[in-house]
């Protein structure tokens, strides 16, 4: 059984696929694998997409390892922008005539 893609931006299957083996090696108490800066960002990801879904699939990944993982949509592509563009009454002139050059 695939599951969607869970809607949390930090849900992709990379991430996941992180998260899980993280989860893992915290679950097996086998925290040498984990350097300090992992461990935060366990926590962080643990905080964000922890949930029912999250850990059926979590048992889902024991089992099968990435296969169990959902697919990335093809063309994932923003699902809306808004951009805004202003004409600037002023000139940067002060700072030359080539930008990021001194």
């Amino acid at each position: 059984m695939r599951l969607r893609l869970p809607s949390h931006p930090s849900s992709t299957p990379l991430k996941l696929a992180w998260y899980f083996n993280a989860r893992h090696a915290v679950e097996q108490r086998q925290f040498d694998r984990l350097t300090v800066a992992e461990v935060g960002r366990f926590r962080d990801l643990h905080r964000q997409i922890s949930g029912s879904s999250i850990d059926a699939l979590f048992r889902d990944w024991i089992g099968s390892g990435d296969r169990a993982l959902p697919e990335m949509p093809s063309n994932p592509g923003p699902s809306a922008v808004h951009l805004e563009v202003r004409s600037l009454p002023y000139q940067y002139s002060q700072f030359g005539d080539l930008p990021g050059v001194c």
